[in-house]
């Protein structure tokens, strides 16, 4: 639980740039490592779509010969309707 309290702590300081050039540069590291595919599991905490789901989106898709598999950790009150 440490280390979502600092995620979300740090998750304000966040940006678009940011993120983007770590996922690319964790993206080609995996890559070179000689990997075919990855999941990244990615803290969906509220209802709007997570700008981090977005981003991991777009840079797998800039890397055609890495499967990349984005897993939502969501809890599971924002699943359904709970009516």
């Amino acid at each position: 639980s440490g280390a979502i309290e600092a995620m979300e702590s740090d998750k304000v300081r966040w940006t678009e740039e940011d993120l983007r050039a770590r996922m690319r540069r964790a993206l080609r590291d995996i890559r070179q490592a000689g990997y075919a595919a990855v999941r990244s599991h990615i803290d969906w905490s509220e209802p709007a779509e997570p700008l981090a789901w977005r981003i991991l989106g777009e840079v797998a898709a800039e890397l055609p010969d890495l499967l990349v598999e984005r897993a939502a950790l969501v809890p599971l009150d924002l699943l359904g309707d709970p009516g």
